[in-house]
């Protein structure tokens, strides 16, 4: 029977939410309770194509089954054997899935990008949950492996909830050591032991992660490339050498890095696995002990970047009028006749002619960090994006018949790619979003949060 919905077994499929190498994650409701989800799937599509992806999403069965703690992502249900249904009648597959809590609010990049770096107070509240949910883990027997801010979800109150459990194993190790072998992971958040080829510690690699993801919370950007001991960034630091912060302190307030959290970085990134922290000795380092922001500052500072974005959008939304463009004057944007424009450098066409835009559902959403709400039209905004991916010289890729464009950047630090979308809601506002492809997630955050701030200053700009 056709239905008007996809169906994931009794579960009304809502929205795609992202899709990565082993699965699909959408938003699903339980038509009973009403209650929305996210279910992470896997497609049957051949023997030897899923066995490994089949592998590891029992492993995270099993895993998550086994800790109950309110910063892990709590699992609701799981199948192996399940059925798909595609809306309207075209047809059905089976599937792996996983059912666990919805965390509407993004990942940690998410409150990055709506609040910059967070301020000491802020981190240390998200900082002492991640090493929380780390020791329960650990205290049940389980090393995670691939801790990085793409795994660090916020719930509905915007605590943090350690997800992907996929390459997760039990501390024991396969021999009963507590020593491994595989190298896996994300390879700018693994310990030196994995670019050295040596056997390492589940709880180790795990809190070595989680100190880079400090540091990243307090600066907006990584400390080193990689932990290997031969990189320029990663040497000065376990050397002891100030150049290291130094360098890092480019563009930040005087003592922005206080002696403590240079000590707790340092301790937590050393080298050698001995010379590094235990989750106990972390809690009780004396950065720690300094003041906590409470849940209410941390939703406050999220509101107000929000707050701000809201404006604009229903200011842009206000002042839109027939065959109105964008142009450029003095290197800044502003709303109205584009013939009287400086010259642009497009890295794509603009469209001549308006194309369907899908309408996103209220329901089942996800705040997005490369996310943006706008009152600009489509128009306004492909020609903002294309004069900005010029300057960036991005290789860009048009879709046909639609408005979205697969971008290419290289940067110093190296090439991201990512997918440039339009979409729109029930309440008239077009949605700009960039769909994380490969390459380095900071650096798309990074072209996104530029370019974002110049669709809200044309926006905030429209009547001065």
């Amino acid at each position: 029977m056709a239905t008007e919905s996809s169906r994931l077994d009794n579960f009304i499929v809502l929205k795609k939410l992202g899709k990565g190498a082993t699965a699909t994650v959408k938003s699903v409701q339980d038509p009973n309770t009403l209650q929305i989800y996210a279910a992470k799937i896997l497609r049957n599509q051949g023997e030897h194509l899923t066995a490994r992806f089949r592998e590891l999403m029992q492993n995270e069965i099993q895993n998550l089954a086994r800790i109950a703690h309110p910063n892990i992502v709590n699992i609701i249900n799981a199948n192996e054997n399940g059925i798909y249904v595609r809306k309207n009648g075209k047809g059905t597959y089976n599937c792996m899935y996983i059912v666990m809590e919805l965390c509407p609010n993004g990942e940690l990049f998410d409150i990055l990008f709506k609040t910059g770096r967070l301020s000491e107070e802020v981190a240390r509240f998200y900082f002492k949950q991640i090493i929380h949910g780390l020791s329960a883990c650990h205290n049940a027997g389980i090393a995670h492996r691939d801790m990085k801010p793409e795994n660090l979800l916020f719930d509905s109150e915007f605590n943090i909830k350690i997800a992907d459990f996929g390459f997760s194993t039990l501390l024991v190790g396969r021999d009963g050591t507590g020593l491994m072998h595989t190298r896996l992971g994300t390879e700018s958040y693994m310990a030196p032991e994995f670019h050295m080829r040596v056997p390492y510690t589940g709880e180790s690699v795990d809190l070595f992660a989680a100190g880079i993801i400090l540091f990243i919370m307090y600066s907006q950007n990584p400390p080193f490339s990689k932990a290997d001991p031969n990189e320029a960034y990663y040497k000065a630091l376990s050397s002891g050498n100030e150049t290291f912060w130094a360098m890092h302190s480019r563009g930040k307030s005087p003592g922005h890095y206080s002696a403590d959290f240079k000590d707790l970085i340092k301790k937590m990134l050393a080298l050698k696995p001995s010379d590094r922290l235990s989750a106990e000795q972390i809690e009780n380092h004396n950065w720690l002990q300094g003041r906590i922001a409470s849940p209410q500052e941390v939703i406050n500072d999220i509101d107000s970047r929000r707050r701000r974005i809201v404006e604009a959008a229903e200011k842009g939304r206000a002042q839109r009028r027939p065959n109105q463009g964008v142009g450029v004057n003095g290197g800044r944007y502003y709303r109205g006749d584009p013939s009287e424009s400086e010259g642009f450098t497009l890295s794509f066409e603009v469209p001549r002619k308006e194309y369907n835009v899908k309408v996103l559902p209220n329901q089942g959403l996800i705040n997005k960090y490369c996310s943006l709400v706008t009152g600009l039209t489509p128009n306004e905004i492909t020609t903002i994006l294309s004069n900005e991916f010029g300057k960036l010289d991005a290789q860009c890729e048009t879709i046909d018949n639609s408005y979205d464009t697969k971008v290419k950047v290289t940067t110093e630090i190296g090439t991201v790619m990512f997918k440039s979308s339009i979409y729109k809601t029930p309440e008239d506002f077009y949605v700009v979003d960039f769909s994380y492809i490969e390459g380095s997630h900071i650096e798309m955050m990074k072209v996104f949060t530029e370019i974002s701030e110049i669709m809200l200053n044309v926006q905030e700009e429209i009547d001065h």
